[in-house]
């Protein structure tokens, strides 16, 4: 099916076009405040830089197309980097707070720290390690981080399954939201990858929605797995 980066589009225009947030290390995730916020910067100076594709007094009509491609990858780069390390931001968390208590450990991660074929390895604090492992080992192999994959992994990490389901916010409803989510990492990022092309016509404002989209995102997820894990430690997080 063809999409359009059009943003009259619904599909591909999900919020109203916005800024990369203005974040500090309070009440914020490393993974949010530092590697999310030092990303989509980058990614909104590839938009602020790329030549208009109608010209401009002294300056000549340019190709779009390679930079606000790059602008989309690196904007996928961002969110997939995001997800890798609050999950392990919010393991590391947990691990501190568990102390030497494995029994505290969410159902995910020691069903599979039960299937370790040398039970050894969980010896004294060799749970801790493998644990972590198990966990390094996902974040390894989460090269599409669509809605599946990316609760899967949080699931494993912090024992919070459905993350995605129950965010939305204005003009957003959270079937929206899953949709989105999809669409961008399979079929939007997909065909840039794989094809070098993209599914429809590409223009800033488009990308400018896209940013807006996962700024929305990031916010409300970091807020709810900083939540999560306060409620199952009693301690905030950050």
């Amino acid at each position: 099916m063809y999409v359009t980066f059009a943003p009259s589009s619904p599909s591909l225009a999900p919020g109203s076009p916005g800024l990369a947030p203005t974040l500090d290390s309070v009440g914020n995730s490393q993974a949010y405040s530092q590697t999310y916020d030092s990303l989509i910067r980058d990614v909104q100076n590839l938009i602020t830089l790329h030549p208009s594709a109608k010209g401009s007094p002294g300056r000549p009509p340019g190709d779009t197309g390679p930079l606000l491609r790059s602008a989309v990858v690196l904007l996928h780069t961002a969110w997939e980097n995001y997800v890798e390390r609050v999950a392990v931001e919010g393991l590391n968390f947990l691990l501190g707070e568990i102390g030497s208590d494995h029994t505290k450990l969410n159902h995910a991660l020691k069903h599979e720290l039960g299937a370790l074929k040398n039970p050894w390895a969980l010896a004294g604090t060799g749970w801790q390690a493998e644990a972590r492992n198990t966990v390094g080992r996902e974040v390894g192999q989460l090269n599409t981080p669509d809605v599946e994959n990316t609760e899967k992994l949080l699931d494993l990490a912090i024992g919070l399954p459905d993350a995605l389901h129950s965010i939305s916010w204005p003009k957003m409803a959270k079937a929206k939201v899953l949709g989105n989510i999809d669409e961008f990492v399979h079929d939007i990022r997909g065909e840039i990858v794989h094809k070098g092309t993209t599914p429809g016509p590409l223009d800033k404002g488009g990308v400018r929605s896209w940013i807006a989209f996962f700024n929305g995102l990031v916010s409300r997820l970091d807020k709810k797995v900083g939540t999560h894990l306060e409620t199952e430690t009693g301690t905030a997080p950050w």
